[in-house]
């Protein structure tokens, strides 16, 4: 599974052509989330991290198939490519890809591994959600949320918090207390969600992000609302049974965007391009 992990992503990278110019507003969103971005990590931790995310998207790829269709698949990728490059963490090679399921959701797991479902694709309208959506995912992966949580970093006196001496330990404990890490990781990603502030800190990254890009601000707000009516049909099947409330998340995200001077701000949204591309 490892090895047709780093097979699939060694090849998923497709970046954006350049030729298009941001805005002195959207330059300023970048400075924003640069200047917002205080570094507490080494470049060991990453590493660690890096191979602690590849062992979780091994799962979630042992879960859910890919979805066997290359154009959708391309153009996921050079959305989220596009997002990404506007983010904080430039240390990071980011991988995206569609699994093959009805259920609605989206996954990532540390270190730049970035799922969404084919299920949350149909409910789509344009591409600013898709752009929304991955971006809410790539804050869970600047904010190393999964990371904090398990309390791992590269090397540590402490057995329990240096992953990179449990990676390479051989002994049947260090093993058994990676699987245990990694267990608890899918327990967060699957099941019981990621602490409700993690969700709203997400929520704002992904605002943030999409100024950044470009995008209408709105669209996350948009796709959420669709989102959750899906949900109140079919709450095993959706996002909505490891996330906030509906109510509480769409108004702490408007009150982000008015905090932000982003109310009022339009961008572009890519209804006709997502409908060649995605559907």
């Amino acid at each position: 599974m490892k090895k047709h992990l780093r097979a699939l992503f060694a090849s998923c990278l497709v970046l954006l052509a350049a030729g298009t110019a941001l805005s002195a507003e959207n330059e300023n969103f970048r400075a924003r989330i640069s200047s917002e971005s205080a570094r507490d990590y080494t470049l060991e931790d990453v590493s660690a991290e890096i191979e602690f995310g590849r062992e979780i998207a091994a799962h979630v790829l042992g879960t859910f198939p890919l979805l066997k269709d290359e154009k959708i698949t391309s153009y996921v990728e050079k959305v989220g490519t596009g997002v990404a490059m506007n983010g904080p963490r430039t240390e990071l090679v980011y991988h995206f890809a569609v699994l093959d399921t009805e259920v609605i959701n989206a996954f990532a797991a540390p270190g730049g591994y970035v799922f969404v479902t084919k299920g949350i694709l149909d409910l789509m309208e344009d591409e600013a959600q898709l752009a929304a959506l991955l971006a809410h995912e790539i804050s869970h992966v600047t904010s190393r949320h999964i990371v904090k949580e398990m309390n791992v970093r590269g090397t540590d006196d402490n057995m329990i918090t240096g992953l990179s001496q449990i990676i390479g330990a051989s002994t049947r404990s260090a093993r058994a207390l990676f699987k245990e890490l990694v267990d608890s990781s899918i327990s967060i990603l699957f099941d019981r969600g990621y602490k409700i502030e993690d969700e709203f800190e997400a929520d704002r990254g992904s605002i943030t992000l999409l100024a950044a890009s470009g995008y209408d601000a709105g669209a996350l707000s948009r796709l959420l609302k669709a989102v959750y009516a899906k949900s109140g049909k079919d709450q095993q099947k959706s996002v909505g049974a490891t996330h906030p409330p509906q109510g509480e998340r769409l108004a702490k995200i408007e009150e982000f965007k008015n905090a932000s001077g982003l109310a009022g701000y339009t961008g572009k949204v890519g209804a006709e391009r997502f409908a060649q591309n995605a559907k």
